[in-house]
């Protein structure tokens, strides 16, 4: 009995080591382990503020997608990060894996088009390293008609993944040219997206893995950055703007607040239309993206609101002045 009760607690110990030497919690793997991989977003490349859900497009999606548990940074950064399509198990080579043979509808064809005007790219995390892309090219070489372009979809994606003994150091993809879909009309069509999955060894250090992103603007220290930058210049504008109306108020009034507001209400107007745009036509979330699209626009309606309000005073200055002018001359 008591040799029983050894062999077991030996057992249980065996089954802890295992557990502990493969844990994504610490990034060290075994050949074979599975890698945490999720699809995290996709958006306009120049407008970094509009994002959307990865499966938003029609890519090929899991029978159920699941949501990662996401910390306090990652809500307010606005993640939505799911189970990536792909499976890229610690040191194991693939060559054009497929993910799924789908049909695409003449709706989807649109989608993707859509996109692809608009420069979409997506990111993605693999062992909490980012990954970024462009989900296709357009084809605007010799051609002046924008009706003439053609668009592409990348439909063979190459992952080329660096490792440091049982730790991953580094990723980057790349796009096979040979293996796109053209979605410049729309119609129905079949397509199979693959993958293919290199590892190679690095002398790189687990510790400096991150290191090849720190020039990156999506890293804490030029978001700080930023941050300082769009304070201070919000500051600036706002003391100026103070001490500009101070001086109009105290010297105009009544008769400044009446024109300025008749002129400004315009910028109201337009401010209003953001939150029916927020709420009707986008699927913007997250506590990011939400104040930085509010804050942008109501920097650009309080813009518009001094300018046209500046107007109306100015048109109702130079229409009593010549009226005071007509009645002195008669």
């Amino acid at each position: 009995m008591e040799n029983s009760a050894v062999a077991f607690v030996a057992l249980l110990l065996c089954v802890g080591v295992g557990r502990v030497v493969s844990d994504a919690s610490d990034h060290r793997y075994k050949t074979g382990d599975p890698v945490p991989f999720y699809a995290n977003k996709v958006g306009p490349f120049h407008n970094p503020s509009e994002t959307y859900r990865y499966f938003d497009l029609p890519f090929c999606a899991p029978e159920h997608v699941r949501d990662k548990s996401e910390a306090l940074g990652e809500v307010l950064n606005g993640d939505r990060l799911v189970d990536a399509p792909y499976k890229l198990d610690f040191r194991v080579d693939l060559d054009s894996k497929s993910i799924c043979r789908k049909e695409l509808t003449k709706e989807d064809v649109a989608q993707f088009r859509s996109a692809l005007q608009k420069d979409y790219y997506f990111q993605m995390y693999y062992d909490d390293l980012p990954i970024w892309g462009f989900i296709g090219k357009v084809d605007k070489e010799g051609k002046v008609d924008p009706s003439d372009y053609k668009y592409y979809l990348y439909r063979h994606i190459h992952f080329d993944v660096s490792y440091n003994n049982d730790r991953v150091i580094e990723i980057n993809i790349h796009t096979d040219i040979s293996a796109m879909l053209d979605v410049t009309e729309d119609r129905d069509v079949e397509v199979e997206f693959l993958y293919s999955v290199k590892w190679k060894e690095t002398p790189t250090p687990f510790e400096k893995r991150m290191e090849k992103y720190s020039q990156s603007s999506s890293m804490p220290h030029h978001l700080e950055i930023h941050w300082f930058s769009i304070i201070n210049s919000c500051v600036t504008v706002l003391l100026l703007t103070g001490f500009l109306a101070t001086i109009l108020m105290r010297v105009l009034k009544n008769d400044f607040v009446k024109s300025f507001l008749c002129g400004g209400s315009t910028g109201l107007f337009i401010y209003a239309y953001c939150l029916y745009y927020y709420y009707a036509r986008s699927d913007m979330s997250g506590f990011m993206q939400t104040s930085f699209f509010f804050g942008y626009m109501a920097c650009i309606c309080y813009g518009f609101f001094l300018m046209l309000g500046m107007v109306g005073f100015r048109a109702s200055l130079l229409f009593v002045r010549h009226i005071y002018r007509s009645i002195k001359c008669e």
